[in-house]
């Protein structure tokens, strides 16, 4: 049977497929090069927390985990709001991981000051996220080769880099960056890529329930957000709420 890509069905299919054929998901640390038979699932959450859940639902439904990297530093979700930190503790209540997504673009250029920032972005991430499994870097094509964000060009310790050579060399990659898949559907392509482990890193906000192009998410997406910003000034301005309900009634 044939499934749209990108809707939820497909990714059921995909996650069954993965299990068919033998293999294990694992985290980046739990990567083993002489092992040829392990996936790590990877989510970097640009946009959505609540996309993201939906898809840690699917697959605690199909019994494996992955591990979701979150911004700190992203204008359209705070990893430290309420609503946030109840989707984040949800995830890892269905036995998923938290690693962190560092976008270049919000550290200073010059190598000192981006590594002191680095420090104090792993720091709070702790403190928000709780225990790293691994992190990785936004946007990367656009970015380039950012060595000074590899482990060991840091001073100080971290969890697994993402985009380490260690795994670069080992896992075939695979991305729907940009809402394709660049080497053929991968459902499809699965069947040519046994024998081979794995780094399947997708972003959730592109996953969905109906088949949708890609500009309609983001316009849904956009709406949603429009939504919760009215009921935070619901929330917090008694006279912007009263505008509200004398204009809609309710």
């Amino acid at each position: 049977m044939a499934y749209p890509p990108f809707t939820y069905a497909y990714y059921r299919a995909l996650l069954e497929a993965l299990i068919h054929y033998g293999y294990h998901f694992v985290s980046f640390g739990e990567v083993d090069v002489e092992r040829n038979d392990q996936v790590v699932l990877r989510h970097d959450v640009d946009l959505s927390l609540e996309a993201a859940c939906a898809l840690a639902e699917i697959e605690a439904a199909c019994g494996v985990h992955s591990v979701f990297h979150v911004l700190l530093t992203a204008d359209v979700y705070n990893p430290a709001s309420r609503r946030s930190q109840a989707l984040l503790a949800r995830i890892r209540a269905l036995g998923h991981r938290i690693g962190l997504h560092i976008d270049p673009a919000a550290l200073p250029k010059e190598p000192a000051a981006m590594q002191e920032r680095l420090a104090h972005l792993f720091h709070y991430a702790n403190e928000i996220l709780g225990s790293l499994d691994s992190y990785s870097m936004h946007r990367p094509v656009a970015n380039g080769e950012m060595e000074y964000l590899k482990p060991q060009r840091l001073p100080f310790p971290t969890p697994p880099y993402a985009d380490d050579d260690r795994y670069r060399n080992h896992l075939i990659y695979r991305s729907d960056s940009r809402r394709e898949w660049r080497h053929g559907d991968l459902l499809t392509e699965l069947k040519t890529l046994r024998g081979c482990s794995l780094h399947i890193n997708l972003h959730p906000i592109w996953w969905t329930e109906q088949v949708i192009s890609r500009e309609e998410v983001l316009k849904q997406f956009l709406f949603s957000q429009h939504i919760a910003a009215e009921q935070y000034l619901c929330d917090n301005l008694s006279f912007y709420r009263a505008a509200v309900v004398a204009t809609t009634g309710s």
